[in-house]
């Protein structure tokens, strides 16, 4: 059984299972399963994803989207082909037929985004929650785009897509929005429907969809307040920046393997000075930190739109990290936020 810890490791992040008590051993032995590469499916699987160094993150990221790409779009056996092949040139033919479904994948993700956020800003949305649908829609990415919408607007949201007169819906909520419980008081329009908390499906059918809208914001806006609108993002404390040494960060990540149940420590640092900032792949910003003498490099992915806030001073809420380049190893802050300071 311990040889087949790399797929327990595999799936449990992937599904997002909280990372405590016994799932957390049996995740930390199947990461390193998963770094000896034992399989050939995931050696061919890990080449076509650029994974160097296996972790939650890089199988949460990378190496899962890939295995769930060809189910969302045509085939969910091709992963499951891939993970028992036992090697010869077929493995690596199917990596690469995957790397390019999760491709496919993230275009039409992107197209879905961009037509979702176009229908929000012309007004598609309720004060409370979101529901929108239309035809083009792949049901396959629709539970993927809620979640980015929530990031974005932070309201119940369901996404439909409409084909043949009938409806296929992902749902995803917000903090203290019991998903499955308020569908279930909006259930009067639809077929099915199913999940908890925080994410769910349902169908139903084309001509309800206005229906439903209605029924699902209207539940929205008895439990939720303009309040509980606003994102909040937590934290461990605030430290000072003087306090982030190699070592110290080399013993939080003893902490690992880090995700749902076991999130990586974050901290926030006050009134630091930014220095050299740049925008890096057209999405991420990459600047440096200092205060009292002591400087620390950061990386911002997905913030690019946000360097004209880098300057003068910032809060920052980050997670401390070792980044490896080139041999050497030093501190390095993965920025969840900054605000600019006032003073």
């Amino acid at each position: 059984m311990r040889n087949s810890l790399d797929l327990v490791a595999l799936g449990t992040i992937a599904d997002m299972v909280p990372l405590g008590g016994v799932n957390r051993m049996l995740v930390r032995f199947g990461l390193q399963l998963l770094e000896s590469g034992r399989r050939p499916g995931i050696r061919a699987l890990k080449q076509v994803a650029e994974v160097k160094k296996v972790s939650c993150g890089s199988v949460g990221f990378r190496l899962a989207p890939r295995l769930n790409a060809a189910g969302r779009l045509e085939d969910a056996a091709l992963g499951v082909q891939l993970l028992l092949d036992q090697g010869g040139r077929s493995v690596a033919e199917l990596a690469s037929h995957l790397d390019r479904c999760n491709r496919e994948r993230q275009q039409i993700e992107a197209q879905t985004l961009e037509q979702a956020i176009a229908a929000v800003e012309e007004g598609a949305g309720g004060d409370f929650s979101l529901v929108l649908a239309a035809e083009d829609w792949h049901p396959g990415v629709i539970g993927i785009v809620a979640s980015r919408l929530v990031e974005r607007y932070y309201r119940p949201t369901v996404l439909i897509a409409l084909a043949d007169g009938a409806g296929k819906g992902s749902a995803r909520s917000i903090h203290g929005f019991h998903l499955f419980s308020a569908l279930g008081r909006a259930a009067d329009t639809l077929s099915s429907y199913g999940g908890h908390a925080a994410a769910a499906g349902l169908s139903l059918p084309a001509e309800q969809v206005a229906d439903f809208r209605r029924d699902f914001e209207q539940v929205a806006a008895a439990e939720l307040t303009a309040e509980d609108l606003i994102p909040r993002l937590e934290h461990d404390g605030e430290v000072a920046l003087t306090d982030l040494t190699k070592s110290a960060v080399e013993q939080l990540a003893e902490l690992a393997p880090f995700g749902i149940g076991n999130p990586q420590p974050s901290f926030v640092c006050r009134n630091l000075e930014v220095l050299f900032p740049q925008v890096v792949g057209e999405k991420h910003l990459r600047f440096s930190v200092a205060v009292q003498g002591k400087r620390v490099g950061c990386i911002a992915f997905g913030m690019a739109e946000r360097f004209d806030q880098l300057q003068g001073h910032v809060d920052l809420l980050f997670k401390p990290e070792i980044n490896s380049f080139r041999g050497n190893d030093a501190v390095q802050l993965q920025v969840i936020d900054f605000y600019p300071c006032r003073n």
